[in-house]
């Protein structure tokens, strides 16, 4: 009990460390974020930074509804939302220490190794304190495998395990659309297991809302099926042939398993930190060269990592077989989902979806250690004994040294909030543009942007999008280029 506490306490002083107050500029957060600002402020689920405010069809509503309670209670704070999001990362580590000490053999002591390095990874630890639904997915999916599996030992098919394991598989699939590979893998293993009775009652739970769900969504939806609420999985499948299958396959493979060597060892694939869309968080930026312990420019090496790390991950994996539990059967198939996009979704979004495979990854490259361990002498059957302090360098000191960096970030600036001239985001002089925006344009001014969202957040201006090819002379007159602008009732450009 002490070590639990001592593990998830750890946890927590390193993501405060690492919380601020800036406003969510990257990727998707920007979304959420204001999806959660138009649930509090009761306008319903709404885009409410475009100045006709359409209903919002794409992203899942569970996480801007836990953003719109913290901000009924805290108005426009981001800390808070990045708090309730620690929160939720301290709740994943206490689920999955659960889920380690049921995975693992009777007196393993190696059962909470998973839980502690997970709680000393730097994306975990990171993400941990910013706005994204990464983290309360992993939650809500290490709930709905422990509760799928509990239910799944019950000799009835209605029972409170029944309403634990909707309720957990609905809110995963409702906090980010890939959740729909851990619904599947649920399903499909109560029909292994032989449990007819009881698919039926679960997919009645999750299925039924799921579908009503989709139903609002393609009512209200005014564009193609790349922007409705399935967008985020079958945008990547539009188009796809076999040839590009294949090709996809082959590529997806080799990037994914380096991937996986930058989610474990953040120490020396630090400067990969892009592909999770956290570039712009001045800690992680300023950590980005402090620590590496061999050349990045030696590839040879780099490759020798990212093939023991796959070897390691497979072996473990391969050790699992005998005894397939839902934990691999939803590893594999939220896998196997991502496998078949598109190289350019690998490339632009790879190690962020792979990040809620983490923890599964960090267990089985620990069991594969175990299980190789017997045949090799040297280890003497303690490999991952070995392996462990190692993963625990590769990850502590560079998380130490962003902590530190964000720290003397708050200590610094003048004015934390909304200081974006300290931020390495490669758009930080964009954005700067945003207080002036603000102090000096009328309150119901329609500014035109590259990004909207995050405009809306550091200028309080509706805005739309720009769209580029209107400013090309070979193609747009200005006539042209005007009534564009009058159509759409832009006031200002940025």
């Amino acid at each position: 009990m002490k070590k639990r506490v001592l593990i998830i306490a750890s946890f927590l002083i390193l993501a405060c460390c690492h919380i601020n107050n800036d406003p969510p500029l990257s990727n998707d957060e920007p979304f959420y974020f204001i999806l959660g600002q138009s649930i509090a402020s009761g306008q319903g689920y709404r885009d409410i930074h475009y100045p006709d405010q359409p209903p919002n069809t794409e992203y899942p509503f569970f996480y801007p509804l836990l953003i719109a309670g913290i901000l009924s209670l805290l108005p426009h704070s981001v800390s808070g939302v990045k708090v309730l999001t620690a929160l939720f990362g301290a709740g994943a580590i206490l689920l999955l220490i659960r889920l380690c000490e049921q995975e693992s053999q009777p007196q393993d002591h190696s059962s909470l190794a998973v839980p502690l390095l997970l709680s000393l990874n730097l994306w975990f630890v990171s993400l941990s304190a910013v706005v994204a639904p990464e983290i309360p997915y992993l939650c809500f999916s290490l709930l709905a495998v422990l509760a799928v599996e509990r239910y799944s030992r019950r000799d009835t098919i209605f029972n409170a395990s029944l309403f634990l394991a909707g309720a957990a598989l609905a809110v995963s699939v409702f906090t980010k659309a890939l959740g729909l590979s851990l619904l599947c893998a649920s399903l499909l293993y109560l029909v292994l297991k032989k449990r007819f009775g009881q698919t039926l009652a679960l997919a009645s739970l999750t299925v039924i809302p799921f579908l009503l769900w989709l139903y609002r969504n393609s009512r209200l939806s005014q564009e193609s099926v790349s922007l409705d609420y399935l967008g985020q999985i079958l945008g990547g499948y539009q188009g796809l042939t076999l040839k590009s299958i294949l090709s996809s396959l082959l590529y997806n493979i080799s990037h994914y398993f380096r991937f996986f060597s930058q989610l474990l060892l953040p120490g020396y694939f630090l400067d990969h930190q892009s592909f999770l869309g956290i570039s712009y968080f001045p800690s992680l930026y300023k950590a980005m060269n402090s620590w590496t312990f061999v050349p990045r420019g030696f590839s040879l090496f780099r490759l020798i990592l990212i093939a023991g790390v796959s070897v390691l991950i497979l072996y473990g994996v391969w050790g699992r077989l005998r005894r397939f539990r839902l934990m691999d059967i939803y590893a594999l198939s939220y896998f196997s989902l991502l496998h078949i996009f598109p190289p350019e979704f690998c490339r632009t979004a790879g190690t962020r979806y792979l990040f809620s495979l983490l923890p599964f990854l960090l267990f089985y490259l620990l069991e594969g250690l175990k299980n190789l361990s017997p045949h090799l002498p040297i280890l003497k059957n303690q490999g991952w004994k070995v392996l462990f302090p190692f993963l625990l360098i590769y990850n502590l000191l560079p998380l130490l040294s962003s902590a530190q960096g964000n720290l003397s970030y708050l200590i610094q600036s003048q004015s934390p909030s909304w200081n974006m001239e300290d931020h390495p985001f490669w758009l930080a002089k964009y954005f700067t543009a945003g207080p002036w925006v603000k102090e000096n344009t009328p309150a119901d001014s329609v500014i035109m942007c590259r990004f909207p969202p995050a405009f809306y957040l550091v200028s309080r201006r509706r805005t739309v999008f720009f769209h580029k090819w209107w400013w090309v002379p070979e193609q747009r007159t200005m006539e042209e280029i005007k009534a564009a602008l009058l159509n759409r009732g832009v006031d200002y450009v940025v």
